[in-house]
């Protein structure tokens, strides 16, 4: 009776172990995709506010330049904008560790670090 006793109980909790490790497996699975959803819709997000804004800042541009035109030959309206749009690309260049590369690995970061446990807004926890 003790042998059989001994089988019968390293079998039940071999399952349990196995429905725990199945159990651990579902969850990450669970926590992977609700990430990278989160990712992947802040990845759309951003390129359809850049879209919107390129088509923006065009729009803004001619206007502008409509503007300039108005006290200054269209060449030096053109120059102008230009040489604004030469100096805000080098101002990226310069600074695009504090104005691109920081926010994006911060919010990387908290998606990829956040506890699931965590996921509540901030008007639930009042």
């Amino acid at each position: 009776m003790g042998p059989s006793n001994d089988n019968s109980s390293f079998t039940v909790i071999w399952q349990m172990i196995q429905r725990l490790c199945r159990l651990y497996v579902s969850k990450a699975r669970l926590d992977l995709s609700e990430k990278l959803a989160r990712l992947f819709s802040g990845v759309a997000l951003a390129l359809i506010v850049l879209i919107l804004g390129i088509c923006v800042m065009v729009f803004l541009t001619l206007a502008l330049s409509a503007v300039i035109t108005d006290v200054l030959p269209d060449y030096w309206s053109y120059l102008i904008i230009g040489g604004f749009y030469v100096i805000v690309i080098l101002l990226l260049i310069a600074l695009r560790g504090p104005i691109l590369i920081n926010p994006i690995t911060r919010f990387i970061s908290r998606i990829i670090v956040e506890s699931p446990l965590n996921n509540t807004p901030d008007d639930e926890q009042d």
